[in-house]
């Protein structure tokens, strides 16, 4: 568990690449279907949260903005994993590519898809093979990422070590 100074500096050193002289910066939040990442961007916005479908592949891409501390913060969430054709892949990484930041949400009550949430987290990091020799790139090495786990059934708020 991390006291309050050691969350502090955690944070910082995630935000710190986020927040420097660029004024306009794109996080990417992506997770498995129902982790949290769609309820953290209405969190995270400022603005009405859009909808952008994939056209005949199905998919779905949320997006928000919010402007804090001087800055413009673009944000899109995608639910990633399932056994969707390539065609999918590549539009939905073509949505966090050139993200400058990434949260990726694990859904602590869904422990039989860790599994499955670690190796998209990989595949999104590093890229994947596709079918018919196609590859869909990785994002950016430097760019941060940070994890958050969703206590959506057991919130840590009503945890009793942490009151």
């Amino acid at each position: 568990m991390f006291s309050a100074p050691e969350m502090a500096s955690a944070l910082a050193k995630f935000l710190s690449p986020i927040l420097g002289p660029r004024q306009h910066r794109k996080i990417a939040i992506i997770g498995l279907d129902d982790a949290g990442g769609i309820d953290l961007l209405k969190r995270l916005c400022g603005t009405r949260i859009k909808e952008k479908r994939g056209g005949k592949i199905g998919g779905l891409v949320y997006t928000g903005t919010n402007s804090t501390l001087n800055c413009d913060f673009d944000f899109v969430a995608v639910e990633a994993g399932g056994g969707a054709p390539d065609t999918y892949h590549l539009w939905m990484a073509a949505q966090f590519q050139e993200a400058d930041g990434f949260i990726w949400v694990v859904d602590s009550a869904d422990t039989d898809r860790f599994l499955e949430s670690e190796l998209e987290m990989g595949r999104t990091r590093k890229g994947r093979r596709l079918r018919q020799g196609q590859d869909q790139a990785g994002v950016n090495p430097e760019a941060p990422w940070l994890v958050l786990v969703n206590f959506k059934q057991n919130p840590l708020v009503q945890h009793p070590r942490l009151c």
